[in-house]
Formats: structure tokens, sequence, C-alpha cells
């Protein structure tokens, strides 16, 4: 049943909010960059079924009106600070008034953004582990270096055979590491 926005108890109004922002989250936040390209469309296709909805279900019960006005805006908001920053992202041309187009493409920027952010966190989370090898090394071979004076070896005699042997495995599988390190 289509309810009109003015006429809904503010609990009404905070259900509507609070699945207004599930619906967002879940349709936005995956993991993009497994998905192929006929994925990504089909994905696509329902960001923008996404916006037709929250463009209707903004607008409320006057279907004739082709724009969304900042009065809309407010009845979802318990301030009015957020709503005006709200309505800004979505009246992009600053005209006063948002069109389904405007809530089209402020959606379909947003889906991009939460991609670009995702495929960066992937990014990120690669770069961390291999810091944490890297730094998980260092720290070993400074432990070694350690108990090496412990036990009272010659730390030069030992680390010039080591030298020797990192040397030879270096040759030996240099290209094999380098390219691990480069598919990263």
């Amino acid at each position: 049943e289509k309810k009109d926005p003015a006429m809904m108890t503010e609990v009404e109004l905070e259900k509507v909010r609070t699945a207004i922002v599930i619906k967002t989250y879940t349709a936005i936040i995956r993991n993009y960059s497994s998905m192929s390209a006929e994925e990504q469309e089909r994905e696509m296709v329902q960001v923008k079924a996404f916006s037709r909805a929250l463009f209707h279900n903004m607008r409320g019960g006057d279907s004739n009106r082709p724009f969304v006005s900042l009065s809309d805006f407010e009845l979802f908001f318990t301030d009015q600070d957020n709503a005006l920053r709200a309505f800004a992202v979505f009246d992009t041309n600053g005209d006063g008034v948002v069109t389904k187009r405007e809530v089209r493409e402020a959606v379909e920027a947003i889906y991009r953004e939460r991609t670009n952010m995702a495929a960066s966190l992937k990014d990120t989370d690669s770069i961390v582990n291999s810091l944490e090898w890297a730094i998980g090394g260092v720290v070993h071979f400074i432990f070694l270096a350690f108990y090496l004076l412990i036990f009272q070896i010659d730390i030069v005699q030992g680390f010039s055979t080591f030298s020797a042997t990192l040397l030879a495995f270096t040759f030996m599988f240099g290209n094999a590491v380098k390219n691990m390190f480069e598919s990263m």
C-alpha cells in the first residue's frame, strides 16, 4: 500500500529510512573485483531500478510531479542540515529540485565509487599482507643476529655464508620471485 510520507508517523519514517539504508548497502557493497563485465551490467540494471524506486518513494503520494524537492527530503531526516546535505548530493545542477535523471546519476556515481573503493581495499589488503611478510622477515633476521651473538658465533662468518647462499638462491629463484611480486 502506497502511503504519503507526510502522513507517516515518526516510527514508520524510521522504518523506511532503515529499509533504504539496508537496501542501498546490500545493492551497492559487494566484492566487485570478481564480477565479470556481464555481472557488472546486471548489477547496474539493479542499481538503476533501485534509483527509480528511491525517486518514487521520496516523491511520495504525488505521482504526477516530475521532481523531488527539499521538503520531500526533510521528511526522511530529523534535522534540516542532514536533509540539505543529502539533497545537495542529488541536486547536481543546483536548481532546487531533483529529477529522476539526477537521482539515477547520483546513485550510479555512488555505485561506481563503492566499486572503486572495494577494489582499492582489496589492493590495500594485498599490500598490507606483503608488508607483514617483509617486516616479519626483518624481525626474524634481527632475532637471528641476537641469537648468534648470545651463542658467541662469529656473525661476520655466519652472514657471509648466509649471503653466499642467498646469492645462489637469487640466481636460481630470482625470476620466479620477481614474477610473483609483479603479479600482486
